[in-house]
């Protein structure tokens, strides 16, 4: 096992090309999938191609799209080829196979009505019921006629068409019959979510005020409390979040509830459960602004024992070994921890092993990196810290499931922009492992979204979903002034599910950085700046 990450060392430090020997050798895991893309991307043959698709773990469309130009299978190719296209090819395309495979409800919303029907009766034989989804989307007043079919074409359309179809031809009110009928399927948790996120289904958010809300999820029974406060239905709202408080599985999850009864009733005793939470998040920091106490669960400081350690920190393979031997974390385990993560250079490590052995009870809110950050203001530190916390809880060789990496979790296109840009070679796109290279773009990136966005959270949010995406969601009134429970009502009703739940966590850990850098920020001010920047 030394051997293979000594080679896996000497890979990674030396040579650009990836080789399917290398392939072969990685453990299945995100990481090796990142490797795969990587690899699907050289000079290689149809047969290395397949040897390395099939040991991909979790199949995406980035993948997908790779072994299409690689392999040699025809089906495969076709497949992919097909789910390129764009909507106007599917109007000469002559493969009925191809155009169910591509012609998605949000393409085909761009296609004229005579082009879609003309495309409808192309497939009509073969698949009956993508023909009468494409006359549904195509027809003059496709919600009347969704409504009298199944629930499957309703889902299918509704939940997939796009946000521009769905205001122009789909907000009109449900049918109470019709309600009771969709709410039967797990996919009516989507539904819900669509409307109570978007400002402009109103009438489709007035014919959902009042529904039997047992059967669904979390989530949808605490969108359905946003929505019924959006029309000052009281105790509709508290009703929905009793159910929700019910369904919640995690913590955060609880704690955002008790938050929302605390806004509706202003009844202390909610603060109270709050503050007695374990978890340390955007609504417990409410509590604690409000009864001007603070978390005790926060340990900023881990002791360390070695001055430096065997465990190579830059190789993400050797710390996915490492992750395996946690999931049975008990005292034993967590001794071998500690020594073998007890340096500086391995605290993050160490602090997240302890986190575990917790339960998450305890919360390491540890300060890393000090040198890469030296110079900087407090903000800046808090901001970096607090970011990747989140990002990737200071672990160096972190790579996502869309192949996001390192401390910041840079995605692959951001690094090459960013170097382009700095004038700065990498050897590879492995570098932003480095921990310097990636708070150095970091701090590059940050200066870029702090020079168009004026708040924390706002830059969190196009940390996370991307400048444009952010600036939509503002344009689009999102934080507006003019209603009650704000800014707390939009943040959670931003359509971006990841996104949401991402900026209120940035956002608490940036509160939390700034009083462990002796720089306190004031929860209210921070709200308070919120409102008056839109």
């Amino acid at each position: 096992m030394k051997q293979f990450f000594l080679v896996v060392l000497f890979i990674f430090s030396f040579a650009k090309d990836i080789t399917i020997e290398f392939i072969d050798t990685l453990p299945y895991s995100i990481a090796k999938d990142y490797y795969i893309w990587r690899f699907l991307d050289q000079n290689i043959d149809s047969i290395q191609a397949d040897r390395a698709f099939y040991q991909i773990k979790n199949m995406n469309n980035k993948l997908l799209y790779k072994y299409a130009q690689k392999s040699s299978n025809k089906d495969v190719v076709k497949s992919i080829e097909c789910m390129q296209f764009k909507a106007i090819h599917y109007t000469k395309e002559s493969d009925i196979d191809c155009i169910i495979t591509g012609l998605t409800p949000i393409k085909a919303k761009q296609l004229t009505s005579s082009e879609l029907k003309s495309i409808a009766t192309k497939v009509k034989l073969k698949y009956p019921y993508y023909a009468k989804m494409y006359q549904t989307i195509a027809s003059k007043l496709p919600f009347s006629k969704m409504i009298l079919e199944d629930e499957k074409l309703f889902f299918d359309i509704f939940n997939k068409i796009g946000t521009s179809y769905r205001v122009k031809h789909l907000n009109f009110k449900l049918p109470q019959k019709y309600i009771d009928r969709l709410i039967k399927y797990p996919n009516f948790n989507t539904t819900v979510k669509i409307i109570t996120t978007d400002l402009k289904l109103d009438r489709l958010q007035k014919s959902i005020l009042d529904i039997d809300s047992s059967s669904l999820d979390h989530f949808s029974n605490f969108f359905l409390a946003l929505n019924a406060l959006r029309y000052n239905k009281k105790t509709l709202a508290l009703n929905y979040l009793k159910i929700a408080k019910k369904k919640a599985w995690y913590r955060f999850d609880l704690d955002k509830v008790i938050f929302w009864q605390y806004q509706i009733t202003n009844n202390k005793k909610y603060l109270q459960e709050l503050e007695e939470s374990f978890d340390v998040n955007f609504y417990t920091l409410f509590a604690n602004s409000i009864n001007k106490t603070k978390p005790k669960n926060i340990i900023t400081q881990i002791k360390i024992k070695h001055s430096a350690t065997d465990f190579n920190e830059m190789n993400p393979f050797e710390w996915l070994q490492e992750l395996e031997k946690s999931k049975e974390l008990d005292y034993e385990r967590l001794q071998y921890f500690e020594d073998k993560f007890s340096s500086i250079e391995t605290t993050a490590h160490l602090a997240l092993m302890y986190e575990k052995y917790s339960k998450s009870k305890n919360h390491y809110f540890i300060q890393p990196y000090t040198k890469q950050l030296k110079g900087q203001s407090v903000h800046t530190k808090a901001l970096i810290y607090a970011l990747s916390y989140q990002e990737s809880r200071f672990i160096p060789t972190s790579i996502s499931s869309s192949y996001a990496m390192g401390v910041m979790q840079f995605m692959p296109f951001l690094t090459r922009a960013i170097s382009k840009e700095k004038k700065k070679k990498l050897n590879d796109l492995d570098d932003i492992l480095n921990v310097d290279l990636s708070i150095e773009y970091a701090l590059h990136h940050l200066k870029f979204l702090e020079h168009r966005l004026n708040h924390v959270l706002f830059i969190a949010y196009a940390y996370n979903g991307g400048i444009g995406f952010t600036r939509r969601m503002l344009n689009r009134g999102t934080f507006t002034t003019t209603k009650k429970y704000e800014p707390y009502i939009s943040m959670e009703l931003m359509s971006n599910s990841e996104s949401r739940k991402y900026g209120k966590k940035v956002l608490a850990n940036y509160i939390v950085y700034r009083d462990i850098l002796g720089d306190s920020v004031d929860f209210n001010k921070i709200i308070s700046d919120i409102k008056s920047l839109q």
